[in-house]
This record gives C-alpha cells, sequence and structure tokens, in this order.
C-alpha cells in the first residue's frame, strides 16, 4: 500500500511578513510573490519567559496572567497591539517599573503568536473525510485516468470552486518550479502532477483559495469511469454539475424514476 500524500499537521512560524505555513515535510513553495508561500521556520512561537530570559517566578506569572485577561477583554472590543494596549497596562499596572511591564507586553505578545499559531494549525488540519474528497478531486479531474494530471486538467477547478483560471495556472506554474521533488512527465514532455505533488499543491494554497477549494469538496460526487459521464460536483440546490473542458455543464437530479420516465434532464448551456 502507498504511503497517504497527506502530511501531518502543518508546522508556522511567525516570519517577517506574517504567519505562513508549509507541509511537516519541508516541502512546498518558497519563491515569493502575491499568494505564493515565503520560507518559514520548524518551530512554534517559543513559550513566554521573563525579559531576562529566565523562567517566571510565580508573582510574574499572576501578572502575566492578569494580563492576557485584559488582553482578551481589550481585543473583544475591537482593541489592538498599539498606543490604547500601552496606556491600558500602565493603568492596570501603576506600581510597576518599566522594565516589569515591558516584561508583562512582551509576555502577552508571545501569547498572541502562540494563540494565531494554534489557530491557524487548526484551520489547517485536513479530516479524513476531507482527505478522501480531495483524493476523489484527483481522480476527477485526471480525465484519462492516467494517474497524474496536466495543467489543463488542473485548471477544471476553476469551474468547482469558483476560482480564476489564470490564478489558478500561476499556482500551477511557480508549484513545479519550486516543488522539491520531480514531476511526472508524460512522453510528450508535457508536465504533471502525481497524487501527492497535487495534494502539497492544494496543501500550500493562500487562505481564501484553500477555503474555497475545501468548500467544494463536500459536493463532489465519486467518479466510477472515465467511460461515464463525468459527473462531479452537487451544489446542494437539487442540481448536478459535470465537468466539460472550459467550463461544467448542469444536470439536473432524476426527477421521474417511474419505468419509461426520463432519468434526467440535461441542460447543455455551459457556465
Amino acid at each position: 500500500m502507498e504511503p497517504s500524500p497527506f502530511s501531518p499537521t502543518k508546522k508556522l512560524r511567525a516570519s517577517m511578513g506574517g504567519m505562513r505555513l508549509r507541509s511537516a515535510r519541508g516541502e512546498g513553495p518558497t519563491a515569493g510573490g502575491a499568494g505564493f508561500l515565503q520560507t518559514v521556520s520548524e518551530a512554534p512561537p517559543p513559550k513566554p519567559l521573563g525579559v531576562a530570559g529566565g523562567e517566571l517566578l510565580p508573582a510574574q506569572q499572576h501578572r502575566i496572567k492578569m494580563a492576557i485577561g485584559l488582553w482578551e477583554v481589550h481585543t473583544g472590543m475591537g482593541g489592538t497591539i498599539g498606543a490604547a494596549w500601552k496606556a491600558l497596562l500602565r493603568r492596570e499596572f501603576a506600581a510597576l517599573r518599566d522594565g516589569e511591564r515591558a516584561e508583562i507586553e512582551l509576555a502577552v505578545a508571545q501569547h498572541v503568536k502562540q494563540s494565531n499559531f494554534k489557530k491557524r494549525v487548526d484551520e489547517r488540519a485536513w479530516t479524513n473525510e476531507e482527505k478522501d474528497k480531495l483524493v476523489n478531486l484527483f481522480h476527477i479531474i485526471d480525465a484519462d485516468e492516467g494517474g497524474s494530471i496536466s495543467r489543463h486538467e488542473f485548471l477544471e477547478i476553476a469551474s468547482l470552486a469558483e476560482l480564476g483560471r489564470a490564478e489558478l495556472g500561476r499556482v500551477f506554474d511557480q508549484h513545479v518550479l519550486t516543488d522539491r521533488r520531480r514531476t511526472a512527465r508524460t512522453p510528450g514532455g508535457t508536465v504533471e502532477l502525481t497524487l501527492a505533488q497535487f495534494t502539497r499543491l492544494i496543501e500550500n494554497l493562500d487562505d481564501a483559495m484553500l477555503s474555497k477549494v475545501r468548500a467544494c469538496l463536500h459536493g463532489l460526487v465519486e467518479k466510477r469511469s472515465g467511460r461515464e459521464s463525468l459527473l462531479v460536483f452537487d451544489d446542494g440546490k437539487q442540481q448536478l454539475w459535470r465537468l466539460v473542458p472550459g467550463g461544467r455543464t448542469l444536470v439536473r437530479k432524476p426527477k421521474n424514476t417511474e419505468a419509461g420516465g426520463a432519468l434526467n434532464t440535461i441542460d447543455s448551456m455551459v457556465m
């Protein structure tokens, strides 16, 4: 049995450009540019320590716990880290020296980084059902059932996930350039992606694109055979869609199942 192409829960860090993600196996795009991931480290933010680098004393821990509670109230009212937050700390901890307040401020900032780290890990975690659906999506767009997908086949995701074909094309090209493992190639030299490479590409999409791809997975209908209609998508509105070159065709669900009745009505309009 081949190993699963899915990586475990992602490892993240706070980088100069913000929180970014890559596979825990150390794979994924590293080139810059809009919509692409940049280099990340292998560990989450450190746990809060004192300004001098030592372990926190009980009194420090108590003050930091109070400050974190204040932070949650502050952000719940729309506040952010800035002048207003610093003023709030000065007012609530007026008896402390500047260095002690700086220690609290640093600890709260590290707490925020850890919370964001956990949130991003949770958001990027894949359920077993989603993994199965993503594999099904790969087989659906693998129209020739060759075990790998071309750029043209990959662009069919645009119709299902309501994404731009040009945008998806740039993502595919960037992934081919930056993927550390060699891509599969047809005898004619066309670059194609295996299931594992396709999975890495999807995992490394930016948040907005990944959200749209994951949203469309729940409507996928299992593909049975390449000789049958490529009936692939249930949009939840009593309609089924199937992929056609350059778009999708509406196939309504059966309404008359009696003997001799029409089983399907096909709307030939390409969306």
